[in-house]
């Protein structure tokens, strides 16, 4: 439906008098409607809500029922500006959006958003978005995912995991314009088992005001994803104290050549992901090494020096 320009009531019927009697499509559950690029506004009730390729599209205007709708997706929707506060229904349980260059804002600012009920929050790909309310989190007991990523012109978002009593994936990550002590309260993530972070900023040091102490005491984490930034040569030093930790992935640190000696306090260590550190030449030494005796699997993407030192034949097996 490429002609598509308006849908006009398609959210009520009406009666001879003209009052609103009832919805047109009162079971409709699972409603996906794309490639639309005349349309400019879409009304509708239902559980499910999908909205894709919509070139024209600035403004959503959910149904009546709101409160009923469980699922909401809105992806490559070029013109999008706005989110509606009715959007954000009391039901609502996964809410994605990607690749919406022009939504400016989500959450309305000073309002409190009822997400009682929402597991799974995704933002990637939105270029112009600057804000997300911090109210939108000061109620959501329910929330196990929540990722936001390419949004480079993100500055304002925090977020206290006090109030994510349940967050099982926190994934921040390709926003450099935030300060990473807007994130605080990891020591009271008593559900946190996966954590991928960074890079915040141009400069490195941006790292140390990140509540590294907190995530020490997050005894639930089994896996830490920590990005770099181009030129990152070093690695931040507080991770030495994640004894208790797992799993240890270092994505883009490309101006590092070793390892810290340190690695080696990290005696909980079953895992140990590489991916492109172009400069890096060697791992920590022998001795650190072999403090980790947990370790069964090093896994090394785009590091061709290091692969070039170590080969099975040299006691060490890295997976490409």
């Amino acid at each position: 439906m490429r002609n598509l320009v308006d849908w006009k009531d398609a959210d009520q019927v009406r009666s001879t008098t003209g009052e609103v009697e009832t919805d047109v499509f009162p079971m409709l559950r699972n409603f996906h409607i794309q490639h639309c690029p005349q349309l400019t506004n879409l009304a509708c009730s239902c559980k499910i809500l999908v909205v894709e390729y919509y070139g024209n599209l600035t403004s959503i205007k959910m149904g009546y029922d709101t409160a009923s709708v469980e699922e909401l997706s809105i992806l490559s929707c070029d013109n999008l500006r706005e989110l509606p506060r009715d959007v954000f229904g009391s039901s609502l349980q996964l809410l994605r959006i990607s690749d919406c260059p022009r939504l400016i804002s989500l959450g309305v600012n000073g309002q409190k958003c009822p997400l009682t009920c929402l597991e799974r929050l995704s933002i990637d790909y939105c270029y112009g978005l600057t804000t997300i309310s911090d109210k939108m989190f000061e109620s959501c007991p329910s929330l196990r995912f929540l990722s936001v990523g390419y949004c480079r012109n993100l500055v304002s978002f925090s977020l206290n995991l006090q109030e994510t009593p349940s967050l099982e994936e926190f994934s921040l990550f390709e926003c450099p314009k935030l300060i990473p002590h807007r994130f605080k309260g990891f020591a009271f993530a008593t559900s946190l088992r996966k954590l991928s972070i960074g890079p915040f900023s141009s400069d490195d040091s941006s790292m140390d005001g990140f509540d590294w102490s907190g995530l020490v005491n997050a005894s639930t984490l089994r896996e830490l994803q920590l990005r770099g930034l181009p030129h990152s040569d070093s690695l931040p030093h507080q991770l030495q104290y994640l004894t208790t930790l797992p799993s240890l992935s270092l994505f883009n640190f490309r101006g590092i050549e070793v390892l810290p000696h340190w690695i080696g306090n990290l005696v909980s260590l079953e895992t140990l992901k590489l991916w492109f550190c172009e400069k890096l030449q060697s791992l920590p030494p022998e001795a650190a090494m072999r403090r980790l005796t947990k370790l069964t699997r090093v896994e090394v993407c785009g590091c061709p020096l290091l692969r070039q030192r170590y080969t099975p034949q040299r006691g060490i097996y890295l997976e490409e």
